[in-house]
């Protein structure tokens, strides 16, 4: 059964002109809906809902924090 997370994705410098959505595609049997964005000069932020199995989802979550990404879980469903 699969699991859906909606989290934001607060990237620092180092990583906003890197294509992590797409990797994170790429690399893991996820499914992805892109909910919100937006990029500064030193910041990028991402509304982003998460779907797949468990197991697959904890891996992703982690692959994100590896590099740098603060992911937190979006609260009160405010992407709605």
């Amino acid at each position: 059964m699969a699991t859906c997370l909606r989290l934001y994705l607060n990237y620092p410098p180092e990583t906003i002109t890197r294509p992590v959505i797409y990797e994170l595609g790429q690399r893991f049997a996820v499914e992805f809906n892109i909910r919100s964005a937006g990029v500064s000069g030193d910041m990028g932020l991402v509304g982003l809902e998460l779907s797949g199995d468990d197991d697959v989802l904890n891996e992703a979550v982690e692959w994100l924090r590896e590099l740098g990404i603060r992911v937190d879980p979006i609260e009160l469903d405010v992407v709605q």
